[in-house]
């Protein structure tokens, strides 16, 4: 049983209390599966959206990013990259992006 979904493992705890059969209790866990994988495609999507709109941001405001600076970039978290998208306007150089990434 998958730990990020929460949730679904207590329903699962629930029907299998509830004598639901073995060919239920096995649907219910592909559900838990096939919506975890749907989550992690959701992130994945969030997270490539936000570095393309952080890419474009960087490109017009210092034109070409150093491929070392790029590199951090890719390896924030999507609440990291929804930081910067907030911020990268904020930053007059290409140091003060580089000061907010090794911060």
């Amino acid at each position: 049983m998958s730990t990020y979904l929460p949730e679904i493992g207590e329903a699962l705890n629930i029907a299998s209390s509830a004598n639901l059969s073995n060919k239920e209790l096995e649907e219910l866990h592909k559900q838990e599966v096939f919506i975890g994988d749907r989550k992690g495609e959701i992130n994945f999507a969030k997270v490539e959206q936000s570095l393309k709109l952080v890419s474009l941001l960087m490109r017009q405001k210092f034109g070409a990013v150093p491929p070392e600076v790029q590199a951090k970039i890719e390896q924030l978290s999507l609440e990291q990259l929804d930081r910067l998208v907030e911020t990268i306007l904020t930053f007059t150089t290409l140091d003060d992006l580089e000061q907010w990434l090794d911060n």
